[in-house]
């Protein structure tokens, strides 16, 4: 297999068997992968362990950085977006939410692509930024307040601040309390919420269709619900 491996300790040595000084081709790319990432100096414990070497490797990746948020909470961002529970709408959501380029009007508007900046919700005269349209609009502010029974109960008692930076992106203090599984429950609440505002947002837009309170509220619970039962079974959280 070549002494590459040996040398890592990957393989065995043992000097009954013939020793090939070259890495075969059809393993080459685990030379390529280890010296791109700086991994040849690592333990042998971890090279084959396949879920510290993604940790190590997620660690030592380039962060987008988020604004208003350490480095730290950037790549926190990053991993919440890509959560294995959520399904791929969501993620694209999550996604471009971080990134602050959802195509609400202020961004299609600095692009030249909307007429105005200004929210399509009647009596709200703000510009239509991403923060604005998930917390700021009273259309938001409304539905985060009635779905609060949802969400309230992932939270550690005492632990967070429930805020923009929690429920939109995933980060804050407190929530490193929580287990894998209570994170991956709050998580899907709050994507859950955000996608609600954004489909009846888009509904107005592009359909002049106004959905109420209630509905809303009956969607997020609908949606919810398909989550638990796929991801925690039917008695799941």
């Amino acid at each position: 297999m070549g002494s590459y491996l040996r040398t890592l300790k990957i393989l065995p040595v043992d000097l009954k068997t013939p020793v090939s000084f070259n890495l075969p081709k059809e393993y080459s790319f685990i030379k390529t992968f280890l010296k791109k990432y700086f991994l040849e100096s690592e333990d042998v414990t971890i090279l084959t362990n396949h879920k510290h070497l993604v940790s190590l490797v997620q660690d030592r990746e380039p962060v987008s950085p988020v604004p208003g948020l350490t480095l730290r909470e950037a790549k926190q961002v990053w991993r919440n977006a890509a959560h294995p529970a959520l399904q791929n709408r969501h993620k694209d959501l999550s996604w471009m939410v971080a990134h602050e380029i959802l195509p609400v009007r202020a961004v299609m508007h600095s692009r030249g692509m909307a007429k105005n900046p200004i929210c399509p919700r009647s009596g709200c005269n703000s510009p239509e930024t991403v923060h604005h349209l998930l917390w700021e609009c009273g259309a938001a502010r409304d539905l985060w307040a009635k779905t609060g029974p949802l969400y309230f109960p992932c939270l550690p008692a005492g632990g967070a601040q429930f805020g923009y930076q929690l429920a939109i992106l995933g980060v804050g203090r407190g929530l490193k309390d929580l287990t894998a599984q209570e994170f991956t429950s709050l998580w899907l609440t709050l994507n859950v919420i955000k996608d609600a505002i954004w489909a009846t947002r888009n509904l107005l837009v592009g359909k002049g269709v106004t959905v109420t309170l209630h509905a809303c509220e009956l969607k997020v619970t609908s949606m919810l619900q398909g989550y638990r039962t796929t991801i925690f079974g039917r008695g799941g959280r």
